[in-house]
């Protein structure tokens, strides 16, 4: 799917909410996604969308995003979600001015180390979220994977974390 728009829609009680896969230029707007058993929202190989103003709420994760680049995601109100966004080596991913209410992790990341390096630490941005309970400078706890290669890959966690240095210190107002 290319250059569509998923909008004001209630999405709920399904394996997944919205599944993308190998999709781009995509727009996903004031949905209402709710109660889906995996993902509210997943994105894999999926570039340059734009998830705006959507309600998602009471999912295992509210939104998950993996091995994609150049996503938004912007002005959601993202709430009881046990957890609220997992971004995974996605390059220049935007999360930003979003209400994070609740959820049990608000947020995570994985990368690869080597594809974290090579770009620099150019992956999820965070910036200007309001954060429930949270007080001061947001800190999100992740890993970079390291790979060693014998008879079978080995993936070895190291602990990292990312920042939103400046959240908001209220809720957006989010229709």
């Amino acid at each position: 799917m290319r250059n569509s728009t998923i909008s004001n829609n209630s999405i709920e009680d399904n394996t997944y909410g919205i599944f993308l896969y190998g999709s781009s230029n995509n727009f996903i707007r004031n949905n209402k996604i709710e109660r889906n058993y995996a993902s509210g929202i997943y994105l894999w190989a999926s570039d340059s969308n734009s998830i705006t103003s959507n309600y998602i709420a009471n999912n295992e994760y509210g939104i998950t995003i993996g091995d994609s680049s150049n996503n938004i995601i912007y002005g959601n109100n993202i709430s009881k979600n046990e957890l609220g966004i997992t971004v995974g080596n996605a390059p220049l991913t935007m999360v930003r001015k979003n209400n994070f209410v609740d959820n049990v992790v608000h947020a995570s990341f994985s990368y690869y180390f080597k594809e974290y390096i090579f770009n620099f630490g150019q992956f999820a941005r965070w910036w200007r979220n309001y954060w429930s309970s949270n007080s001061g400078s947001m800190k999100i706890e992740g890993h970079l994977y390291f790979i060693i290669v014998n008879q079978e890959p080995q993936y070895i966690p190291i602990p990292w974390r990312q920042f939103d240095f400046f959240p908001a210190k209220e809720p957006y107002d989010i229709p």
